[in-house]
């Protein structure tokens, strides 16, 4: 579909048009929108949140302003900036550093029992696990792996590299397996509500 039918199907309020726009700039709005707010679960909200005013603001879509995808741009960094400036906002950001402040004092505040990690290291093969066990949950360097071990340190900088690696891969994933899903399941309820 062309951008000149899916401006059409839009300002005619068809459903087809959120579809096609969801499918042609959703990952390229999300890439934005995640960037600035650093945080999937608030990334994929405000996702929902903008396109539900695209939907409902798309009589005001100017042509001689810009691209389609200039104006959806505008509506997705603009709504972000004003969620960041957002009291609940920054209530939240100064509540989660003293959560975290409080639940594990003197470490980064990663609280791994709390997100699954511990699980999700298990199902690593053995040797790339047993070095982010000791490095990551039990406070080990480096050094202190090698000498446990009896493994060159290079070996245990490799695991350690190979094992975040694929940890990486997994919520890399996982995260566009289930953002979508919970955007489109909103934009549904708007369309049909």
């Amino acid at each position: 579909m062309t951008e000149q039918e899916i401006k059409f199907l839009l300002r005619q309020r068809d459903r087809r048009a959120i579809a096609c726009l969801y499918d042609r700039y959703s990952d390229a709005l999300y890439g934005v929108v995640l960037r600035m707010v650093r945080d999937e679960a608030v990334a994929a909200d405000i996702m929902q949140e903008c396109f539900i005013k695209v939907w409902r603001y798309a009589d005001r879509y100017d042509e001689s302003q810009g691209s389609l995808f200039t104006w959806l741009l505008q509506i997705f960094r603009r709504t972000t900036i004003d969620h960041m400036r957002s009291k609940e906002w920054k209530q939240r950001a100064r509540t989660d550093t003293i959560e975290v402040s409080l639940s594990h004092p003197g470490t980064d505040g990663v609280r791994p029992d709390h997100i699954g990690l511990q699980e999700l290291v298990g199902t690593l093969e053995d040797k790339y696990r047993e070095v982010i066990d000791l490095v990551y949950f039990h406070g080990l360097t480096q050094q202190e792996v090698h000498q446990q071990l009896s493994i060159p340190l290079g070996t245990v900088k490799s695991r350690l590299r190979i094992g975040l690696r694929q940890l990486r891969q997994f919520f890399q994933e996982y995260s566009l397996l289930w953002w979508p899903l919970v955007l489109l399941g909103g934009l549904w309820s708007l369309i049909n509500g």
